[in-house]
């Protein structure tokens, strides 16, 4: 019969009386495999005890071969939560937190079905692009030091693709993206110089806020301005990953404010003017955008095209 777990501890006690070790900080030879094996075939003695290096159970020498006691490690870790999820470009940023902090060596792994993505790290949000549109679950568990915790699952998120394909512009095809319910165009309008109110040193044209609706009534069939609440929809996605963000491709353009008489903004961020909205305007740069009011000026900005999807 094979000693158990409390026997060999049982043992290790009787080896303290005996003072083969002190009973304080009772230690025992690290040795793995190789070693073990290399010990079998040298004279080690009978009952001889070493601890596994790669396992951290006790192996024990009985009868020329090694005996292995295995105790349970703990704290088995605690599962992650799911704190809330937010669908954006056909993606979703996952925040999560921990009931204690990680430590070196652990981290949360993730998996999203039905596409069977899977995903790793130690910092909340984890972002995870999706291929298709429907619901999906999303569940997460914690690796620790002791195994994995139990698994945590979020069901029945809907991720909406709105359908979004090229559209002809102007003789020739611009690719979108889909925002909520909103196609917006992946480059800037190149404008009618008719209508144009500047144009940059370095090229591209760019329109007056006062001319909202003769530049509307211009624009291509299915064609148009954004509507304020179209970019606080886009400013709600994209304002919460870079990824995101950087899926837009906009311009640092910057603008002109003839009051003033000075450009604003060149390649530093990217203003556009909001069809519903003259007194505003739609401020983007490298880390995310705002609605800025305009305080009654005049401003020469650029255009970016929506449409709605499909």
């Amino acid at each position: 019969m094979r000693p158990s777990f409390l026997n060999i501890l049982l043992l290790l006690s009787s080896l303290s009386a005996q003072g083969l070790f002190t009973p304080s900080y009772p230690t025992l030879p690290i040795r793995n495999r190789e070693q073990r094996e290399a010990l079998l075939r040298g004279d080690a003695s009978e009952g001889l005890i070493v601890l596994g290096e790669e396992d951290s159970c006790l192996y024990y020498l009985r009868m020329g071969r090694w005996f292995r006691v295995c105790g349970e490690c703990l704290p088995i870790p605690l599962p992650p939560k799911i704190d809330s999820i937010s669908v954006g470009l056909g993606d979703l940023l996952i925040f999560w937190s921990a009931s204690a902090p990680l430590e070196l060596g652990e981290e949360i792994e993730g998996l999203i079905l039905p596409e069977s993505l899977a995903f790793r790290g130690t910092l909340s949000p984890f972002y995870a692009e999706l291929k298709v549109g429907g619901i999906h679950k999303v569940l997460l568990r914690r690796k620790g030091l002791c195994g994995y915790s139990s698994w945590v699952a979020k069901d029945s998120i809907e991720v909406p693709y709105a359908r979004c394909p090229a559209f002809p512009l102007q003789g020739r095809t611009v690719a979108t993206i889909g925002v909520g319910r909103t196609c917006w165009a992946l480059e800037d309008w190149a404008g009618e110089p008719r209508l144009a109110a500047n144009r940059h040193k370095e090229g591209g044209l760019y329109f007056s806020n006062r001319r909202l609706a003769e530049i509307q009534a211009a624009l291509p069939p299915g064609w148009r301005l954004p509507t304020q609440k179209e970019c606080e929809v886009l400013l709600s996605v994209i304002n919460q990953a870079k990824h995101r963000l950087d899926k837009l491709r906009f311009e640092r353009k910057g603008a002109y404010v003839p009051e003033d008489r000075q450009w604003i903004g060149i390649g530093e961020v990217a203003i556009y003017l909001i069809g519903d909205a003259p007194d505003k305007a739609l401020v983007v740069n490298p880390l995310g955008g705002l609605i800025a009011p305009l305080e009654g000026k005049e401003i020469h900005a650029r255009v970016r095209l929506v449409r709605s999807a499909e």
